[in-house]
Order: structure tokens, then sequence, then C-alpha cells
């Protein structure tokens, strides 16, 4: 039902057909399921990586990941037997922010939500991430000065 909601809502952000080149090709005249409204928000550049709690989880953990690496190795060439290895206070580079999130966000709910839709034997225990996921979307979807009360 959390996936049938983002798609509801990602339907009341963009009212209307949508811009050709999303949706089905067959039926150009069906409204936008959720793949296609989700590929549009993202090409609007409204989901982004840095809306998702998940995605800065997963940088930190591969930002510590490589300075334990690069500390191991240094302690490999300087032949130290013993060394503390600390990776509380690191900052990020280039390679540790690049995670594409979305895309795989983009690839995976429709395919969930489909399955649910449609009739599925699957269980999950991935519940609260999913509503969790839909909350993240649609705060960035629906931008907090613009809700109206």
């Amino acid at each position: 039902q959390a996936l049938a909601c983002l798609e509801m809502g990602l339907r009341k952000r963009f009212p209307g057909a949508l811009p050709p080149g999303y949706g089905n090709k067959n039926k150009p005249n069906v409204r936008p399921t959720l793949a296609p409204l989700m590929r549009y928000a993202i090409d609007q550049g409204l989901i982004r990586n840095e809306g998702f709690s998940r995605w800065h989880q997963l940088v930190r953990q591969r930002t510590r990941n490589r300075l334990m690496y690069e500390q191991i190795e240094d302690m490999t060439m300087t032949n130290s037997m013993v060394r503390e290895i600390n990776v509380d206070d690191v900052v990020a580079n280039a390679q540790d922010l690049d995670c594409d999130f979305v895309s795989a966000l983009d690839e995976i709910l429709p395919g969930i939500r489909n399955s649910y839709a449609h009739g599925s034997t699957r269980l999950t225990s991935q519940v609260l991430g999913t509503f969790e996921l839909v909350n993240e979307i649609l705060a960035q979807v629906y931008p907090s000065d613009s809700v109206k009360t």
C-alpha cells in the first residue's frame, strides 16, 4: 500500500499526461504508472541521492571501508605490526559519493509495487524500510515550503 500511495502522490504532483518519452508508447492516453512517474521526477531533479538517509549511511560506510583499507595498506607498506585504525572522523571523497541509490530505486520499486498490486506470494520484512523510502521520496517531490495547509 505504501508504494501505491507513492504512485498516487507522484500522480498528484504531475497531473495529466507526462511529456513524450515517458509512459506507455502503445497507450499514450493511459494515466502514468509508478515507473514513468519515478523516471520523470528523477529526470526533473526532484528525487536525488542526497535526499535519502540510506544513501548517506552507504556513503559513510564506503568512506570508512576505504579509509580502513588505506590504513591497512599503509601498515603493510611500512611493516607496522600495530596501529590504531580510526574511521570515525573521515571525509568522503568523490569515489565514496559515487553511489547511485536513486537509479536502483527507479529499477526496483516499480517491480515490487507491481508484484504486490497484481498478486504475490512473496512476503518481506522490509515494510518499515518501504515506508521510510516512500516518505523520503515524497518529501523531495513535495518540498516543505510548497505544502499547502
